[in-house]
């Protein structure tokens, strides 16, 4: 790797892009059964606002990703979310997907706002609490062509679009070897 290389990809950073994003080069979302909606938090808003079941997400990736990246925001305990990859179920759990600490926007008591159960995404603050907070989900998955998100039940939360992560460095600098990280 030669010195530019190195900068570049010490330097890349992750991407967000929206529910709303006119850029189709990488992704394209399908969207049903919910709605647009802006709930006061600026760097999210609008999100896809989902209640109840029967809403649907679906990701279209232009070239197959490994490990994408998904936020949500605003779930509480009543609301649940299932996934699917490239059209089978991806059960969630500490070992198939990873999320950053939650970003608040307004009331969201507790460190986490949401948590991975019986396969499931779910909030972990009440309804009565408050989750002004949205979080990244990224799944342990590779080639991954769509990814579907499936509202289960509750009051509404938001699909907010999906990041793109560069690649991070490690710490293995003295081969002068950079490779990619989910997490900092």
């Amino acid at each position: 790797m030669n010195l530019i290389t190195l900068l570049l990809v010490f330097f890349s950073s992750d991407t967000f892009l929206s529910v709303v994003s006119s850029s189709r080069d990488t992704v394209q979302f399908e969207l049903s059964g919910g709605s647009l909606q802006s709930y006061g938090c600026k760097p999210i808003d609008p999100s896809y606002w989902i209640s109840g079941s029967g809403s649907v997400v679906t990701i279209i990736y232009r070239e197959k990703q490994n490990q994408p990246t998904f936020r949500v925001w605003g779930m509480n305990t009543d609301d649940a979310a299932g996934i699917s990859v490239n059209g089978s179920d991806y059960p969630l759990s500490i070992s198939t997907a990873s999320y950053t600490t939650k970003i608040t926007c307004g009331t969201s008591p507790g460190t986490e706002g949401i948590t991975f159960q019986e396969g499931l995404l779910v909030g972990v603050n009440t309804p009565s609490q408050g989750n002004y907070s949205y979080q990244d989900i990224t799944l342990n998955a590779i080639n991954v062509k769509t990814l579907t998100i499936r509202g289960l039940r509750g009051a509404g939360w938001g699909f907010c679009g999906i990041v793109q992560r560069g690649p991070r460095e490690t710490e293995d600098a003295t081969k002068h070897q950079r490779r990619g990280r989910i997490d900092d």
